[in-house]
């Protein structure tokens, strides 16, 4: 007959576990604390009246502090108001950059429109003169045809009078 064992952890194995022949036991993810093993021996089907049994205590990984925590906490926190801190640095950067933008066009358009209303006026002086120019021009020959038709009669009544002399 094979020596066998079971094994039990309080708080965590409700019963007594499956008998086995290895002499090994296996917990994954147990909290931090104090905890009771127990074992006992079976041969041929008799088991071990008293359990042997151990304290274990299994200390907290530093992830699992309550300080760590806190730290992990403050980092997050810490970087959160970084992130926004640089983040409104950012913008504050950008609007002033687009401030000088606008400011700069706005500059260049006054120039041009001061530009543009300087050419309107001359344009519109230019025109004022061209109307007086016009008038002066209407007047002009207005005149001169008056005092060319006079003599121009005379000469095609002349002419007139030779053709009909036969001349």
């Amino acid at each position: 007959a094979d020596l066998i064992f079971q094994y039990r952890l309080a708080g965590v194995d409700p019963d007594w576990r499956v008998p086995t022949p290895l002499r090994t036991a296996r917990y994954t993810s147990l909290p931090p604390g104090r905890r009771r093993f127990e074992v006992r021996a079976g041969l041929g089907g008799r088991w071990q009246t008293v359990p042997t049994a151990i304290t274990l205590e299994r200390t907290p990984a530093l992830a699992e502090t309550g300080l760590f925590r806190l730290l992990a906490l403050l980092v997050v926190v810490f970087g959160l108001l970084g992130a926004g801190w640089w983040r409104t640095r950012q913008l504050r950067a950008r609007r002033t950059a687009l401030e000088r933008e606008v400011a700069a066009q706005t500059a260049a358009l006054a120039q041009k429109h001061a530009e543009l209303e300087r050419q309107n006026q001359t344009i519109a002086a230019q025109v004022v003169r061209m109307q007086a120019m016009e008038q002066i021009r209407g007047r002009f020959l207005s005149n001169l045809s008056q005092e060319l038709r006079g003599p121009l009669r005379r000469i095609n009544d002349a002419l007139a009078d030779a053709a009909a002399v036969g001349i």
